[in-house]
């Protein structure tokens, strides 16, 4: 039986691409770990500045033995330190 006439379960699939057909072939795990290292430590980051101003009021764990287990919960609680 000739290649031509072969039937392929996944459609798009190449030489076992397993149906990709972008033609972009699987990364290796180091490969995929060396990007991702790259990535990390490139400018793209920025790991000690904020985008954003931000004005953290409070922070609460949400726990039922400090019965703040909602937002509103906290914002009750927060009416509570302010008056």
């Amino acid at each position: 039986m000739s290649q031509s006439g072969a039937v392929s379960c996944c459609p798009g699939a190449t030489n076992g691409s397993l149906g990709r057909s972008d033609g972009v072939a699987k990364m290796s795990p180091k490969d995929l770990f060396e990007q991702r290292k790259k990535y990390s430590n490139s400018n793209v980051i920025m790991h000690e500045t904020s985008q954003y101003h931000v004005q953290h009021l409070a922070t609460f764990i949400m726990d039922k033995s400090e019965a703040i287990t909602s937002v509103d919960d906290a914002i009750r609680k927060l009416v509570q330190l302010s008056s």
